[in-house]
């Protein structure tokens, strides 16, 4: 790769596979969608505090009627400000008498985020400008809603200058220099090389695995980016190393996508066998009649996980994530002392040398040896955890007699015993 990653924000969406009349219904609420995005979302607040964002794509409207929405701020409490905004607008049509809350189609209707498709975005602000111009959903709009796109993900492209300048020798003009701007373009040029025949005969074989596949061909970096198209395609896909985490849950009533496992569990009420996590190089694929698939859309790579996403971003009550982080706490109490000690040692001997000692030479090395057993002493006990993470599975399966705290971690069975632990 050539540049570090640095993105580490928050991705959610749920896609309904019923009409909004089957929730309200059942659950006794039209907005059942919209209020699950919410919570989903802040269930992963400790992914980005420098922004929210929100869109979605309504199926089946008709001609003339607006059909995508989306929604971003920049602002302090973020994403309080976007879903209270929108409750305040909805309530006010409500004492209006201009919509009847337990009517599905009168919420469809007249209600922005009483569509199909919701997603949402956390930002995680390390480049860029800190304004809501830089916050997800990104847009790419158009007459033709099989050519009109929207776009949000986790994800850092490394190689950002070389993809716009693959666009400019296209004939294209690239306006933004970020590396969503780009994924949008790409994205969006390959959506308009598909349309061979007029949009609204090609949108039922829109084929949007194809689409990624020739877009991401280019891409380096890690990512787990998400998008939903006008005509009502949805997908999601994950980097080839798993870089990015991403996870799913598909039931017959909807699909939800969200960065972490826990909140999925949580906002569902499911177990956490039934949440799944994407494989690398996989997209989640779902067509506007509702079909789906999980597919390669490109050659996955040797796994090469975040340890910044799990040990820092990362929910703690997500079991596997639990025991991985206690098997860090414990190899680090375990090699505190001794490297503590003979760092201690080392370092006090050198600065002895070195301000006791009248000879010049001796007097630099001494100094010199003095910082540098500080500096391994920080390495030994701040990177070599990370690296532990990063090459964990490795170590496992070459490590011949385990200790009881590194053993496999999604081998092992959820217990009472655990849960209370992490309470």
């Amino acid at each position: 790769m050539s540049d570090f990653l640095k993105h580490e924000c928050g991705v959610a969406a749920i896609r309904l596979l019923k009409p909004l009349s089957y929730f309200q219904d059942k659950y006794g609420s039209t907005l059942w969608a919209f209020n699950k995005l919410l919570i989903l979302m802040e269930k992963q607040y400790n992914r980005g505090q420098d922004g929210a964002g929100i869109g979605c794509v309504k199926l089946n409207m008709p001609l003339g009627q607006p059909y995508l929405f989306r929604t971003r701020d920049a602002s302090k409490d973020a994403l309080t400000s976007i879903f209270n905004g929108q409750i305040k607008k909805l309530n006010k049509k409500v004492r209006r008498g201009l919509v009847n809350l337990k009517d599905a189609a009168d919420i469809k209707n007249n209600f922005d985020y009483g569509g199909e498709i919701l997603m949402g975005h956390l930002r995680y602000g390390t480049s860029g400008l800190f304004d809501e111009g830089s916050c997800h959903p990104y847009l790419r709009r158009t007459n033709w809603p099989t050519r009109t796109l929207m776009v949000l993900g986790n994800f850092n492209m490394t190689n950002t200058p070389e993809l716009n300048q693959r666009m400019i020798e296209r004939g294209q003009h690239p306006v933004f220099g970020t590396d969503t701007q780009t994924v949008l373009e790409e994205i969006g040029y390959h959506l308009d090389e598909a349309h061979t025949d007029l949009p609204h005969a090609i949108s039922s074989r829109l084929n949007i695995q194809e689409i990624i596949h020739n877009s991401a061909k280019q891409w380096d970096g890690g990512y787990a980016i998400m998008g939903a198209i006008g005509n009502g395609d949805y997908f999601c896909l994950r980097d080839p190393h798993g870089i990015r985490p991403c996870h799913y849950l598909i039931t017959d009533e909807f699909i939800a996508v969200a960065s972490e496992r826990v909140p999925l569990m949580t906002v569902f009420e499911v177990e956490s066998e039934q949440v799944q996590e994407l494989p690398p190089a996989n997209m989640l694929s779902i067509k506007a009649d509702g079909t789906h698939a999980i597919t390669e859309f490109t050659t996955p790579l040797k796994p090469a996980p975040c340890s910044f996403e799990k040990i820092y971003f990362s929910r703690g009550n997500d079991p596997i994530v639990y025991r991985e982080r206690k098997a860090l706490g414990a190899a680090l109490k375990a090699a505190m002392p001794t490297v503590f000690t003979s760092g201690s040692i080392m370092t006090v001997a050198g600065f002895c040398v070195g301000l006791i000692s009248t000879v010049e030479a001796i007097n630099s090395v001494g100094l010199l040896l003095a910082r540098g057993t500080i500096v391994s002493v920080i390495m030994v006990l701040v990177v070599l955890p990370a690296l532990l993470a990063v090459f964990d599975k490795i170590l496992d399966k070459t490590t011949k007699h385990k200790l009881p705290f590194v053993d496999d971690v999604e081998k092992q069975p959820e217990t009472e015993e655990l849960n209370q632990e992490m309470q």
